[in-house]
C-alpha cells in the first residue's frame, strides 16, 4: 500500500520528498501559495507533472471542527487559516486511510492535528510531547483555556502569555 504524506510549506522547501520515493503527497491550494521561492515551487511542479502530488480542498465542516479543537488545546492563536486548512483536509485523508501522516516543521499545526488523532511526522524530531496550552495574564494571573480576543486578560487588559497546562506523550 502506497503512502501517504500531506505536506506543509516547511517541507516543501526541502528536499524530504525525495527521501520517500514510493509515497504520494497531498497539499492544499494556499500551502502551494507559500512555497514562493523558484526551487521550491520547481519542486512541486515536478511532484505533480510526477502524479505523485495533489491538492486537496479542507471540507467546511471538518474545518470547523478542526477549528475548535485548535481552540480546546490552546493552539488556534499560532495558526494562519492555512495552517487550519491543512489540518482538516490530513484529517479527512486519515478518517479514509488512517496510515497516512501529517508532515510539518510546525510545531502548532503538529500538536493540532495530533490532538485530533492524525498520524504527524515532524522532520526536524522537535516534537516530543502533544501539549494543552493555558493562557495566563502575568499582572492579575487569570487563566484562560482559549486565547481571548486580541490576546488581551478578560479581566485587567495585560497582554496574556501561553502555558503549556498538560503534556502527554505522543
Amino acid at each position: 500500500m502506497t503512502q501517504v504524506h500531506v505536506l506543509d510549506a516547511g517541507v516543501l522547501f526541502s528536499d524530504w520528498d525525495k527521501r520517500h520515493p514510493n509515497a504520494e503527497f497531498v497539499t492544499t491550494e494556499d500551502v502551494l501559495a507559500e512555497v514562493l521561492n523558484s526551487r521550491s515551487g520547481r519542486r512541486a511542479e515536478s511532484l505533480m507533472a510526477a502524479g505523485r502530488l495533489r491538492v486537496d480542498s479542507p471540507d467546511l465542516s471538518v474545518l470547523e471542527e478542526v477549528t475548535r479543537r485548535a481552540d480546546e488545546v490552546g493552539d488556534s492563536s499560532s495558526l494562519s487559516r492555512t495552517d487550519l486548512g491543512l489540518i482538516a483536509v490530513a484529517l479527512c485523508i486519515h478518517r479514509n486511510m488512517p496510515g497516512a501522516t501529517l508532515v510539518s516543521t510546525d510545531l502548532a499545526v503538529l500538536n493540532t492535528a495530533s490532538h485530533l488523532g492524525v498520524r504527524v511526522l515532524d522532520p526536524m524530531k522537535r516534537l516530543k510531547r502533544r501539549i494543552e496550552w493555558v493562557y495566563v495574564c502575568p499582572a492579575c494571573g487569570n487563566k484562560e483555556r482559549m486565547a481571548p480576543p486580541d490576546m488581551a486578560c478578560n479581566v485587567c487588559g495585560t497582554k496574556v502569555r501561553r502555558r503549556a497546562a498538560k503534556r502527554s506523550t505522543i
